[in-house]
């Protein structure tokens, strides 16, 4: 590929990656925000509802377009780090070849940590309600944040996908025969792809495990708390067990075989 195709591709690829990743975040933020409306109801009178919403919403609001902000400038400095061999219509080499394959895995983490660092900003501005509630607000953004992060390392892969493929006629990524704790970490921080055994963790993590964790963290707080209608921890419950779960694994599962990707 020439320096002017390359360049192309690289435009196109950065700028699906960016518009999708807003658009999956977004859309992520709002089921969020429709699974906290469902759950204030657990610890307040249902009149409550709309003032503590709008009480949360400028902040969430703010910390989304701020974290978007702050994040802009490291997707990109990533997908220039990364990509730069084929802007300049060249084989990569040996570094720039393992950031190439790695750079979903990096992407993903960067999102991981963007949601991670909003879970502990809501909680903390939830404190003043109770500490229950503000637990259960930090665990609901953590937990869709985990599953919009693992819908857009989907995503990240399908766009870098024509990219992928040009690194690996490349040349192929080395893999240890036996590998150590050192190798392990650096597969996990994206090095190379993920491998089956990996793509099949990641989907239970998906479809089953951040139902189930947020059921527990509902239950618990119900339990725990005396005041809580029980007819809305069941419904809680049942709502975060929905059909949508399985819906989920079997998308990520049919990626995983590749029919998407």
């Amino acid at each position: 590929m020439n320096q002017e195709d390359g360049e192309r591709l690289v435009r196109a690829v950065s700028r699906r990656i960016q518009l999708q990743g807003w658009f999956v975040s977004l859309i992520g933020a709002a089921v969020v925000a429709v699974a906290v409306g469902f759950l204030i109801q657990i610890f307040y009178d249902p009149s409550e509802r709309w003032p503590l919403i709008r009480e949360n919403l400028p902040f969430a609001l703010g910390f989304i377009v701020v974290g978007g902000l702050l994040t802009h400038p490291i997707v990109w400095r990533e997908l220039s780090s990364a990509l730069g061999w084929l802007s300049e219509g060249r084989e990569p080499d040996e570094r720039e070849h393992r950031l190439t394959l790695g750079l979903a895995s990096r992407l993903t983490l960067l999102d991981m940590a963007a949601w991670g660092l909003g879970a502990v900003f809501m909680g903390v501005v939830n404190l003043h309600n109770s500490v229950g509630f503000a637990a259960v607000i930090a665990s609901a953004v953590w937990l869709g944040g985990e599953t919009t992060s693992a819908i857009l390392y989907l995503i990240y892969e399908r766009a870098l996908r024509p990219v992928t493929s040009i690194a690996l006629i490349a040349r192929q990524p080395e893999r240890p025969g036996s590998p150590g704790l050192s190798d392990r970490l650096t597969f996990i921080w994206g090095s190379v792809a993920p491998g089956i055994r990996t793509r099949l963790l990641f989907s239970w993590s998906l479809g089953t495990g951040v139902p189930i964790l947020a059921t527990l963290a509902v239950g618990i707080v119900g339990l725990t708390k005396s005041d809580v209608n029980a007819e809305y921890v069941a419904g809680a419950c049942v709502f975060l067990l929905s059909p949508l779960s399985t819906f989920v694994t079997g998308t990520v599962l049919q990626v995983n075989g590749g029919s998407l990707l």
